[in-house]
């Protein structure tokens, strides 16, 4: 009786050890970094009507445009080109959170993809992305608020 009583004893001292350690654990994740915050991204501010005509550019069968060919009809990527959907994500956490960057990065990348590399791009691709620089503005802006639209 008196060994039973010990067993038990050890037993409900080794679990009460044992929920003090995962409690020590856990709460060492509570703690807050040592990076100061950073700034809750403003949200991108996007024209309906801009994102609705760069959804009809980038689906063109036309080589002025050509974006489906390369990025896939559905942005999600191919051998020739990476995955468009996710990119306002990627381009927010790189460009300090700024969604007034991140529109104006994307447009200069489209005019310009050598002097503005894409962010978004993890690896070479069989197809260098060409420059639109013919486009106009508009064009250029709704493209990019289109591109920017998409999620993952």
């Amino acid at each position: 009786m008196r060994r039973r009583r010990l067993e038990c004893g050890l037993a409900i001292f080794l679990f009460l050890l044992l929920g003090l350690a995962v409690a020590a654990f856990v709460s060492r994740d509570d703690e807050p970094p040592n990076d100061p915050p950073r700034p809750v991204p403003r949200p991108l501010e996007l024209d309906p009507a801009e994102v609705r005509l760069g959804r009809k550019l980038y689906r063109r069968q036309d080589p002025a445009y050509g974006c489906a060919t390369c990025h896939g009809l559905h942005a999600r990527g191919s051998t020739l080109g990476p995955a468009l959907r996710g990119a306002a994500a990627v381009y927010l956490e790189r460009l300090d959170r700024d969604p007034e960057k991140v529109r104006e990065r994307v447009v200069r990348h489209l005019e310009d993809p050598d002097a503005f590399p894409a962010l978004n791009s993890d690896g070479d691709y069989i197809a260098p992305m060409p420059p639109y620089r013919a486009l106009p503005p508009r064009e250029l802006r709704a493209l990019a608020s289109y591109v920017l639209s998409l999620s993952d």
